[in-house]
């Protein structure tokens, strides 16, 4: 009940100084007085990072067909977070059971399934599919943080999430339609900002559905894409990539026994709020490298479009000023005047064998693509 006394001095207050009052009797209710964190992550790929943007606080989504490699590139994000986050760690919702020893290892990652074994840099794996559980956790990891801990969740995928009661029911018995979208854009609309203003990161993997369309005259669908999961998963990523099909023309190698292929993704969302296609290149059997994009292929292919190589024949001939400049970072002996390497396939193979100058090159066309 407000009294004359209180409207009066309300009425004598400033806007400012009537706000800040106000927040400091509501401080448990908003973040106001918080810092916040951000900072921007490579998604392992020259091209991604170009077209998409690095990944920021918030939330991600990666969505598409089975092996169009989401959960490949959700790994490479992930390791690219734990290497820029020094008191960083993985949380791994494994929902679906794929994440095989194969993906593990060549992810790089380590994995634990022992929280006693989870330390900085490590990545734990609840092995749950039980919606009330995966969110409870989450929430409670951000909630009670008092050691300032950076987190980077994944839910793979959002599909296998199943409330508790729908799991418990028999088979005979009808399961809440919709239940599992109503839970999750509400688990969003709770931790989305505060992972967001903390520095956390959650990433999302689900399957697109087939939607035919038979009568063109139909009210169309307002989602942004024809993944699952309901609007909400639409609506709150900061980045939502969309995986399409592999096909032959797709094959890096031979198609009998490739070598990689050309990942394709549909750009649904970004915070450049571009749309488009990004097409990059991702490698097989890459054990303890990380993830699958290719960068090696990724450098090559753009020191020929910069002009930092020049082809004779078979042979490609770097520009003196990239000869010089890696001479004198020991990448190249300083007895040789030029230098020249013959054929692409020989240009990515020497930077595979030399991973500091791959880094080295990565970081450079970073400097320049941004």
């Amino acid at each position: 009940m407000t009294t004359k006394k209180t409207k009066k001095k309300a009425e004598g207050l400033t806007p400012e100084e009537l706000l800040t009052q106000t927040l400091k009797d509501n401080k448990t209710d908003h973040y106001n007085f918080h810092n916040t964190t951000y900072y921007e992550i490579s998604q392992g790929s020259l091209l991604l990072d170009l077209h998409v943007g690095k990944i920021t606080p918030g939330v991600i989504r990666h969505v598409g067909v089975s092996r169009g490699g989401k959960t490949s590139q959700m790994l490479e994000d992930l390791k690219q977070f734990l290497k820029a986050m020094p008191d960083g760690r993985g949380f791994w919702v494994l929902a679906e059971g794929r994440l095989s020893e194969k993906i593990k290892k060549r992810s790089g990652l380590k994995f634990v399934y022992n929280p006693e074994d989870w330390v900085d840099g490590s990545v734990f794996v609840l092995e749950s599919n039980v919606y009330e559980l995966v969110f409870d956790t989450i929430r409670k990891l951000l909630g009670n943080n008092p050691f300032n801990k950076k987190y980077f969740f994944v839910i793979d995928s959002t599909n296998g999430l199943k409330s508790k009661a729908d799991l418990e029911k028999g088979s005979s018995e009808a399961t809440k339609v919709a239940g599992g979208a109503v839970m999750t854009s509400d688990f969003l609309s709770r931790v989305t900002l505060a992972m967001t203003k903390f520095g956390h990161i959650l990433g999302v993997i689900g399957q697109v559905r087939a939607k035919p369309k038979i009568n063109q005259y139909e009210k169309q669908d307002p989602s942004l894409s024809n993944a699952t999961g309901g609007n909400a998963l639409d609506h709150y990523p900061n980045i939502f990539l969309q995986y399409e099909p592999k096909y032959k023309s797709d094959i890096i190698g031979d198609v009998s026994d490739p070598l990689g292929h050309w990942a394709k993704v549909v750009v649904i969302k970004t915070d450049n709020e571009k749309t488009t296609v990004v097409k990059y290149p991702i490698k097989y059997d890459q054990d303890g490298k990380g993830g699958s994009v290719w960068r090696e292929y990724e450098i090559a292919d753009l020191m020929l479009q910069w002009g930092m190589l020049t082809k004779a024949g078979a042979w490609l001939k770097m520009c003196s000023n990239l000869t010089k400049e890696l001479r004198e970072e020991g990448f190249i002996d300083k007895e040789d005047e030029e230098f020249s390497i013959q054929g692409m396939d020989k240009l990515r193979e020497w930077l595979e064998q030399n991973g500091e100058l791959t880094d080295y090159m990565f970081n450079k066309f970073e400097k320049l693509l941004s």
